[in-house]
């Protein structure tokens, strides 16, 4: 059994169980153990119409509004405030975008209750130890299973801004290991890569852990993970909507775009080579959607963090591309 993987020409190491699976979950008071044995079985294409789920935080909620071209109850501005149901809402998808699917969704509201939703630690013989919020494992067991099934994770999806949007007291850059045409800012304090890893790893821990869970339950389902839009060059844009950054803002300055978005690139790799070995397929940023720097457009942008309905309704064709396949 491996315990690690490597992260484009960086030498990224990351704990990873692959095909041969054990995972301890322990939620509570209740313990058990999943196990898969021997490769998961890949999903068969059929021609019937699939049920599509859609789980996640704030970035989906300007998809589901592109989805549907209607008003929803639970909006960015009131998302701290709402509690999730139980189970999965019915997502009427219009008739604009002819999508020939079910689709149903779930968003994780901070007064859910679920905390990080999971987390996993690695014990010294390989094994993947998961600690998850009773209301998500209740959640994943609604999901049809069924290999015509997809399910479209957008769990957090800012932890690359939570780490880097800030501009620290002693301004830092690092060298991306595998992106050598990327500048060094000059009069930065050079920082090891091994340092940014580790934090990256740190922080991007519950959504892995959120992925690996329901991979482990869901064996022969097809699972997605949509990344977060890339960040926004102006600091001037980030100003103007500055959501959770606005009293901190006040006092520090925002961090030069080159460093986040070194931030943003590493987070990508870093997911996509935890979850290549549990066959979870990344949805990317529609490029479209980005400057030649890798920035995210302006006509794109609803605020410091996230896209609008327009990048909404570019996801939905991604969506719909996975769907048809």
């Amino acid at each position: 059994m491996q315990n690690s993987g490597q992260v484009g020409g960086g030498g990224c190491s990351l704990p990873q169980v692959h095909t041969n699976l054990m995972v301890q979950v322990t939620y509570g008071r209740t313990f058990f153990v999943a196990e898969l044995i021997g490769p998961i079985i890949a999903s068969e294409k059929h021609m019937e119409k699939k049920m599509i789920y859609i789980i996640g935080m704030s970035h989906a909620i300007n998809v589901l509004k592109a989805m549907t071209l209607k008003e929803m109850s639970v909006t960015h501005e009131n998302l701290s405030e709402v509690r999730s149901d139980e189970d999965f809402f019915e997502v009427e998808v219009a008739a604009i975008h002819n999508f020939n699917h079910k689709v149903k969704a779930y968003i994780v509201s901070p007064k859910s209750g679920w905390g990080n939703v999971a987390e996993f630690s690695v014990n010294k013989n390989g094994n993947i130890k998961i600690n998850a919020a009773q209301g998500y494992v209740n959640l994943i067991d609604k999901i049809e299973k069924s290999n015509s099934t997809e399910v479209y994770s957008f769990f957090n999806g800012n932890e690359h801004s939570a780490l880097s949007m800030i501009q620290k007291y002693e301004p830092y850059d690092f060298y991306l290991p595998w992106r050598d045409d990327l500048e060094f800012l000059q009069g930065h304090q050079p920082v090891n890569f091994t340092i940014i890893r580790k934090q990256m790893q740190d922080a991007l821990n519950p959504t892995i852990a959120s992925l690996i869970l329901m991979r482990t339950n869901l064996p022969n389902v097809k699972i997605y993970h949509v990344m977060p839009p890339p960040p926004v060059e102006s600091a001037k844009s980030i100003k103007e909507n500055p959501e959770i950054f606005k009293s901190i803002l006040e006092s520090f300055g925002i961090t030069p775009f080159a460093i986040r978005y070194k931030y943003y690139l590493l987070a990508a790799e870093i997911i996509k080579n935890s979850l290549k070995p549990y066959d979870i397929k990344i949805v990317d940023s529609p490029k479209q959607a980005e400057n030649s720097n890798g920035s995210l457009m302006e006509e794109y942008r609803f605020a410091a963090t996230h896209a609008n309905e327009k990048y909404g309704s570019l996801v939905v064709k991604q969506i719909q591309m996975g769907a048809s396949a």
